[in-house]
């Protein structure tokens, strides 16, 4: 990450916690060099920056007990199927 910029991964079914090491969440990240909003899309600004400054990227990823990042599928193009959140690619 650029000197500056925090990263969090959370939960797919609870966005209020974080993810444990080795689990898939959606990527949320902060910094100074993070766009402040849409311009006139308030609307837009709103769904994906929440009130303390993360920006929802909608990926899915985990980090690794060493903290590395490994970006694994996009939220929006997962289906929810017996409460949980599952690729696509799961269910062929």
């Amino acid at each position: 990450l650029l000197p500056g910029t925090e990263m969090r991964i959370v939960s797919l079914e609870d966005p209020a916690r974080d993810a444990e090491p080795g689990t898939d969440g959606e990527i949320l990240i902060r910094g100074p060099q993070v766009m402040k909003g849409y311009l006139g899309r308030a609307d837009a600004t709103a769904a994906m920056i929440d009130e303390d400054g993360w920006v929802h990227t909608g990926d899915v990823g985990r980090a690794d007990e060493d903290g590395w990042l490994y970006v694994v599928d996009r939220v929006k193009e997962l289906i929810k199927y017996k409460g949980y959140q599952v690729a696509p690619a799961e269910l062929e």
